[in-house]
């Protein structure tokens, strides 16, 4: 029997760090009988998202991929590289938090279709990070990612939704079946612990997780991959957002002068991580309570169970700046 398990993040729960680790670690991975897709540029496999997808969206334009040949040529590729996994191994991992932002069924349901097309088991896999926890980071990704305005409204149209843990929960729960859909709460104190958020992963996918008294065989990554920016710098960023957007005048992405913006920016000002406005803070406390969340995501057949009451009883973020 061959299974996947599905890691689709979320955004600001350590899933670059747990991409960077698997991604180092294929070798060792295979080794265990874990599959590790080789057929991605990178530790997310972005390719995967794409070709589960039913149509070109702004992430296919963004590789390049544009018709609908292309589209078929990635699809070929990415299936035969499941194929190869699933026939080699026991249990398969693909990661990418792009899925976690789906919101159309008929997208879920055709990433479901080429899952199961090669697995006789998937399991869809999800850190979720206390609301009034993320927030700060997200008002942070979203100035990252081109917002201009602190208006709540703005905010919450851009990033409020994809803080809706209960309706993403839900939407998976539907596409894959309730059964095949693990919650784990993703705690504050995870941020410093090293490879703590990887032990519910690792005993999911049949692994000893490593602890600091055994560490095991297993390679760390190198150097955050992400720009971090302060609260100083976020409010700069956002203030040239105008004059770097996102795309370029010819349709394609602005990569290159993103990152030179927010590289310079980072390194010009140091300080205190961004804080979500109070303002923004509230609304989306109010929106999304944590207890509602908790009661859908908390499963008894989970090892992280107990984990629920500690990531309910964290201190309230402040949002203050």
């Amino acid at each position: 029997m061959s299974r996947l398990v599905m890691h689709i993040g979320l955004e600001k729960t350590g899933s670059t760090y747990l991409q960077a680790f698997l991604r180092d670690n294929a070798a060792l991975l295979a080794d265990h009988g874990i599959g590790y897709p080789d057929f991605c540029r990178g530790p997310e496999h972005l390719e995967f998202y794409m070709a589960g997808l039913p149509e070109i969206g702004w992430m296919h334009r963004r590789f390049e991929i544009r018709t609908e040949e292309k589209l078929e040529a990635l699809r070929t590729k990415v299936r035969a590289g499941l194929e190869r996994m699933a026939a080699q191994n026991d249990t398969s991992v693909v990661t990418s938090e792009r899925l976690s932002v789906i919101r159309d069924p008929a997208a879920l349901e055709s990433i479901a279709a080429l899952s199961r097309e090669y697995f006789d088991q998937v399991d869809v896999v999800a850190y979720l990070r206390r609301p009034d926890h993320a927030v700060g980071s997200y008002y942070g990704q979203s100035v990252k990612v081109g917002l201009t305005s602190r208006a709540v409204p703005d905010f919450m149209g851009h990033q409020g939704r994809t803080l809706d843990l209960a309706a993403i929960l839900t939407r998976w729960q539907d596409a894959f079946g309730a059964e095949n859909v693990y919650a784990w709460p993703y705690l504050e104190r995870y941020k410093s612990g090293g490879d703590t958020a990887l032990g519910v992963f690792f005993r999911h996918v049949g692994l000893t997780p490593p602890t600091p008294e055994e560490p095991g065989p297993w390679q760390r990554p190198g150097r955050p991959i992400n720009v971090r920016l302060s609260a100083e710098a976020t409010e700069y960023v956002r203030l040239l957002n105008p004059r770097v957007p996102r795309w370029r005048v010819d349709g394609r992405w602005n990569g290159p002068m993103r990152n030179l913006l927010l590289e310079e920016v980072s390194a010009r000002f140091p300080g205190k991580d961004a804080a979500a406005p109070p303002d923004i803070l509230q609304a989306l406390v109010d929106a999304y309570p944590a207890e509602a969340i908790a009661a859908l995501g908390r499963r008894a057949d989970d090892p992280a169970v107990g984990l629920w009451d500690e990531w309910l009883a964290q201190p309230p973020a402040t949002g203050e700046e």
